[in-house]
């Protein structure tokens, strides 16, 4: 009788082993948001000669912002990466427009990365091209290519970041 239980238990640990999954640990998925707001306005708030606070207004712009947040594993403290790009300009007439680093200024181009490295948080971008063209009555898609320098005093690497992204609307903050 005890042989015959010793197999029944030895058979339910084997089928219960059979059915784990090796080397996975539960995961928040990656998504990216593409999305712009009309009738909003950037508003910058600094807080030291580095670092701002950005916040939204209403206002005579449009607002387009790209999120990605990367994957994220549960069971690792700081492996979190997200990053935002951020810019305003007027409303268009036409179905196309490029914004080039004459434009960026007054536009307000802003790179942000969220992670757990030496140069995080936003910053403003001076060189690249943004084109959107119109593919749908209120759909834009964009194309963008920035030079992301690093803070000053980092000591990290000039980088280009570029992205394709079809932009419908919707809220700026979820």
């Amino acid at each position: 009788m005890k042989f015959n239980l010793f197999i029944l238990l030895m058979g339910i640990a084997f089928v219960g082993l059979g059915q784990q999954k090796t080397n996975e640990m539960p995961t928040n998925p990656a998504f990216k948001r593409f999305v712009f707001e009309p009738n909003q306005q950037i508003v910058l708030k600094p807080y030291d000669s580095l670092y701002f606070d950005i916040d939204y207004n209403g206002g005579n712009y449009w607002v387009f912002k790209f999120d990605y947040k990367a994957k994220e594993v549960i069971a690792i403290a700081d492996d979190e990466f997200s990053e935002t790009i951020l810019f305003q300009m007027m409303p268009v007439k036409g179905d196309k427009f490029e914004l080039n680093e004459d434009d960026f200024e007054k536009a307000k181009v802003i790179y942000s990365r969220s992670c757990f490295c030496k140069d995080s948080g936003p910053r403003l971008v001076q060189t690249g091209t943004i084109k959107g063209k119109r593919v749908g009555k209120n759909r834009w898609l964009l194309e963008v290519e920035l030079i992301i320098e690093p803070r000053p005093g980092a000591k990290s690497d000039v980088f280009t970041k570029t992205f394709k992204g079809y932009f419908n609307p919707g809220k700026l903050i979820y």
